[in-house]
């Protein structure tokens, strides 16, 4: 049996997986971009963004980034954040 993301245990996660994924990379994304050096001025893509929040955590600290993933529904779910979160 394969993982379930976000964990079902997680209650922040029903409902809004791309809020979920956008409010855990704060910690864990933090210490890969210090690795990484900073990302202002820099375009990002992220291969496999599944519901979107990773990218739009990382597209902030970036001047461009864009997602992308094979599943239709998760890009439907990170379009609608990308939405929400804009407006």
């Amino acid at each position: 049996m394969g993982s379930v993301f976000p964990p079902l245990s997680a209650p922040e996660s029903r409902g809004d997986h791309s809020a979920w994924e956008y409010k855990k990379e704060t910690g864990s994304y933090a210490s890969t971009v210090e690795e990484l050096g900073r990302l202002s001025g820099k375009q990002v893509l992220d291969f496999s963004c599944g519901w979107g929040g990773e990218s739009a955590w990382l597209a902030e600290r970036a001047c461009r980034g864009v997602g992308c993933d094979i599943d239709a529904d998760s890009i439907a779910e990170a379009e609608a954040f990308k939405r929400r979160a804009i407006t």
